[in-house]
């Protein structure tokens, strides 16, 4: 009768003030442990989402036992001979305590094995109480699990949801041909498959002025970097890059640039190869193309190669062509590094300085003279060659 719940109730001192001392003790331990060494390591040793998985599902955990533990107060408190019936009336409190326990977690998992039972009407009440509760919490269980599981890729998934509007796009355009469909979907399935979910602009500018100088230098692909017109640019100028490049991706025999059309941008081949089929680069007026060291790094004729490191399309940045005088056919499968026009020029607007030296150093390349050397060649030099 009353005293069994007398002695349950000896449970609640968990609430009180001195061990509420404790827990706002422990949380502060926690929170320190959270920004130590010790925890950016172990965050660094494994990847961010599986690191994310691990602390939703602990949390998962110890809210479940947390919520069988006070069930199981409640029903010592309840209790009128349900468990007297289960363990007998000489049984121990701590087997008393682990039948509660043992009750409240497999109600909560919806399980109902039916071995322990209530025997009368207040028992009885609590038990639906428990269980409307217990569904619930289960429901809430289940459904985290699940979107715990789904989220771990982050890029897979973004990638699956881009694929899925791309595909309902076409099917609502069902006038493009089969053929054009397969290699618009080819397009955008390499594109989005070495697309990061976050955007490497939208990083750096974020960040602090100082780091986003040194990040720069390392997100920019090296054809960038070393590329004949951005020698001897600060890693400050190289941040203004990222923000204005982008990768685009060609497949084999595809026509990168063409003969005549409107110049729209600079491209820098970074991966695989193109094929110039037609007319010859641009070069200073003046300048016979064959005495040219033009930006492919070596002399090219109609029907040679143009490997990766090439780049073409600087004369449309400086204003010096309108349009294209060659045609470039993609060889290989063909990733590039695209600077267009028009953001080039808002970007650097305002630094005359630094787009004048960009333009020295093109018109350099461009002819018979030594091409500008790259005075700091190792990233710590090009980082903080600012300082010194």
């Amino acid at each position: 009768g009353a005293l069994p719940g007398l002695q349950a109730a000896k449970l609640l001192k968990f609430g009180k003030v001195a061990k509420a001392f404790k827990i706002l003790r422990l949380k502060r331990l926690l929170n320190s442990l959270a920004a130590s060494t010790v925890a950016e390591q172990f965050e660094e040793s494994i990847p961010r989402q599986t690191h994310q998985t691990i602390i939703k599902v602990t949390k998962l955990v110890i809210f479940f036992l947390g919520l069988s533990h006070w069930l199981a107060c409640g029903l010592g408190l309840t209790d009128e001979g349900g468990i007297n019936s289960y363990l007998g009336e000489e049984a121990s409190w701590s087997r008393r305590y682990s039948a509660g326990v043992y009750w409240s977690m497999v109600t909560l998992a919806t399980v109902g094995y039916g071995d322990l039972i209530p025997t009368t009407d207040g028992e009885r009440v609590y038990a639906m109480f428990s269980m409307i509760v217990g569904s619930g919490v289960y429901a809430y269980i289940v459904g985290c699990i699940t979107s715990t599981i789904t989220s771990m890729d982050v890029d897979s998934q973004t990638f699956n949801d881009n694929m899925e509007t791309l595909d309902a796009w076409l099917k609502h355009h069902d006038e493009i041909p089969l053929i054009l469909q397969r290699r618009i979907r080819r397009h955008f399935k390499s594109y989005w498959t070495s697309k990061t979910t976050a955007d490497d602009a939208q990083i750096i500018l974020d960040l602090s002025r100082e780091l986003r100088a040194e990040t720069a230098f390392f997100i920019l692909h090296p054809s960038v970097r070393r590329n004949p017109m951005f020698c001897n640019l600060h890693s400050s100028a190289l941040a203004i890059l990222v923000d204005i490049v982008k990768t685009v991706f060609v497949h084999s025999r595809e026509t990168l640039v063409s003969k005549g059309d409107p110049g729209m941008s600079m491209l820098m081949i970074t991966d695989g190869s193109g094929l110039m089929t037609e007319g010859k680069p641009w070069s200073p007026a003046g300048e016979d193309v064959a005495d040219v060291r033009n930006s492919f790094q070596s002399q090219q004729t109609i029907g040679e190669p143009v490997p990766a490191g090439s780049s073409f399309g600087e004369e449309f940045l400086f204003d010096l062509e309108e349009y294209h005088t060659y045609t470039i056919v993609a060889s290989t499968e063909l990733e590039a590094c695209e600077v267009p026009e028009r953001e080039f020029k808002l970007k650097f607007k305002h630094l005359p300085d630094l787009r004048r030296l960009m333009f020295n150093n093109y018109l350099r390349s461009r002819t018979s003279e030594k091409q500008p050397q790259v005075l700091n060649t190792s990233p710590e030099n090009q980082l903080f060659g600012d300082l010194t």
